[in-house]
């Protein structure tokens, strides 16, 4: 799945509860082993990916890039948003699905 051209599927994450946005709030899932996917906008800063992606990298969870934060801002109620982490497996498995 392309989540460049389908940002909605991460609007019904949110709206079900399996998404946490932002970088604290990933950060904080990613610590506590609940995100199963952390989703990036592609326009997001280098000290951003370079951050999480270690996390992610020590942690065994998948990474995936797409749209622009605004974009992704848009489909989630939010200005701007440059990542965001999946804590469903279900909805991580459908994401990571091409």
């Amino acid at each position: 799945m392309d989540l460049s051209a389908n940002l909605g599927f991460l609007g019904l994450a949110r709206k079900a509860g399996a998404l946490a946005i932002g970088s604290d709030a990933v950060e904080i899932t990613l610590a506590k082993g609940k995100a199963k996917l952390v989703v990036f906008a592609s326009d997001a800063g280098k000290s951003t990916l370079s951050k999480f992606k270690t996390m992610c990298d020590d942690k065994g969870v998948p990474v995936k890039v797409a749209s622009t934060k605004e974009a992704i801002g848009g489909a989630l109620g939010r200005r701007q948003v440059a990542v965001a982490a999946v804590t469903d497996v279900n909805f991580a498995a459908r994401m990571l699905k091409d």
